[in-house]
Formats: structure tokens, C-alpha cells, sequence
């Protein structure tokens, strides 16, 4: 860790990662190693963070490890819509529209409950409050 290289090394050891769980996940007998090695990957890049947080790849890797959790948790950005999708005839696919709520005229006396429309969820185990314990090389 103290090796004069040791910041660029750390940057390519996460990008290495990264690439081998692109890979893995792709095949269904290999994706849970893939998403393992995207955690893993995750954790790298915050490692390249805290060698040189204001080094030459501090906006890649601070990227990266955003993107690399997001790939280890499979966070569906579109809200599960990819879930209801069917492919028309055409070959393209079409999203299923969801019910829609009843929308309530709202003036100034209306009181929004934010706690009921939104309630707190504990995070699950995939998802940790922190950095989690993984080791670091």
C-alpha cells in the first residue's frame, strides 16, 4: 500500500474486477460469482478513494463504485417496469401500464401524510448503511 504505484495499481486491481464480473454475469450458472466480484469491485474503488481522494482517477473510481454497487444489488433504475414488459409483434418491448391512483384535488388546506405515502424501510442485507466489512487488499 505504500509502493509509489500503489494508487494506479489499486485503480487497474478494481477495473480488472469489474471486467471479470461483466463477464460473469452474463452466464446464469456464473452470476453469482459475477455480482460477488461486483461488490468486490465496489470496495476497490473505494480503496483508490482513500489512497488519493483528490488523485488523477477520483471521478472514475468514485463513479465506478457507485455503478459497481448498483450492478451487485441489480438496482432496476425504471422501477420494475422491465418486469412487465412484452414484446409485440413487432419484436419491441412494450411496458404495461400500471393502474393509475385516483388523484385527489389538492388546495392549500391539503395535508399530505409523507410518512404514510412513504414509509421507512430498514435496509435489506445487500443493502449496508455503510461501507460494509468487506477486507481491502
Amino acid at each position: 500500500p505504500k509502493d509509489k504505484d500503489a494508487y494506479e495499481i489499486q485503480m487497474y486491481y478494481a477495473e480488472l474486477l469489474w471486467a471479470r464480473a461483466a463477464h460473469l454475469v452474463n452466464d446464469k450458472k456464473t452470476k453469482p460469482d459475477g455480482l460477488a466480484k461486483f461488490r468486490k469491485a465496489h470496495d476497490q474503488f473505494i480503496s483508490v478513494l482513500e489512497i488519493n481522494p483528490e488523485g488523477k482517477f477520483t471521478h472514475d473510481a468514485a463513479y465506478a463504485q457507485m455503478l459497481a454497487m448498483k450492478n451487485a444489488l441489480e438496482y432496476d433504475e425504471t422501477g420494475g417496469q422491465g418486469k412487465a414488459c412484452k414484446t409485440n409483434s413487432e419484436g419491441i418491448c412494450v411496458f404495461q401500464e400500471k393502474e393509475k391512483k385516483k388523484k385527489v384535488k389538492k388546495d392549500e388546506k391539503t395535508v399530505t401524510d409523507t410518512n404514510a405515502d412513504y414509509p421507512e424501510t430498514p435496509y435489506t442485507d445487500d443493502e449496508p448503511k455503510g461501507r460494509g466489512s468487506s477486507s481491502h487488499t
